[in-house]
């Protein structure tokens, strides 16, 4: 990913809104998929002081990156199955440290594939 995609994320949300942000949980970004992209990869920030996003405030931000318009779905569909089939939001808002967020997040995926 790089400086050009990130403008597009944050191009993304001046023109859309924060549709991006969920009701006080997590913010999943993300730009369009393009010739940016060299690899397809989520990151995360786990922020210890809440994030305002207008009237919502998070603590969890993904920043989705894909290269194509199809090779993140699989990836998409594991993450909602695991925030609606297990506790990886309140565990990773209360984890230490990346070790700890790593492995709530091998864990919590295990559970639903």
């Amino acid at each position: 990913m790089n400086e050009k995609y990130v403008e597009e994320i944050f191009e993304g949300i001046e023109n859309l809104g924060f549709y991006s942000v969920t009701d006080e949980s997590f913010a999943l970004l993300h730009g369009e998929s393009n010739e940016t992209i060299n690899q397809s990869c989520m990151s995360l920030l786990i922020n210890r002081q809440p994030i305002k996003f207008n009237d919502k405030t998070i603590k969890l931000v993904f920043v989705l990156a894909s290269k194509d318009k199809k090779e993140h779905i699989p990836a998409v569909i594991t993450w909602v199955r695991m925030i609606t089939n297990t506790n990886v939001i309140d565990r990773l808002t209360q984890c230490n440290d990346l070790p700890e967020a790593y492995q709530i997040l091998l864990e919590c995926e295990r559970k639903v594939v």
